[in-house]
């Protein structure tokens, strides 16, 4: 983890603006979205924005999955994050 950046209560407009340049400061990042959080229509405006995007659909068993993986993942120190308050609580 190398960034945190809180997108919250902001127009999606200013908020692409964000996620360009966030994606130029690394490198051509690949965007990861969840389809069911953000939906299809601000995933398509990123891709019309010539964003790379791949988006996913959480299910209950996919993200007991997820959770399981990150926390063995953290047990084995082989990933840290950044002390965000915000973070660490989530």
């Amino acid at each position: 983890m190398v960034s945190v950046t809180r997108l919250r209560d902001m127009d999606y407009t200013y908020q692409i603006e964000v996620l360009k340049a966030l994606v130029k400061d690394f490198n051509n990042a690949l965007i990861v979205a969840e389809r069911n959080s953000m939906g299809d229509v601000l995933i398509e405006q990123l891709r019309k924005n010539n964003l790379d995007v791949r988006d996913f659909v959480t299910t209950n068993k996919s993200k007991t999955e997820a959770i399981e993986k990150l926390a063995l993942a953290f047990e084995r120190k082989q990933i840290k994050i950044i002390p965000d308050p915000d973070l660490v609580s989530e």
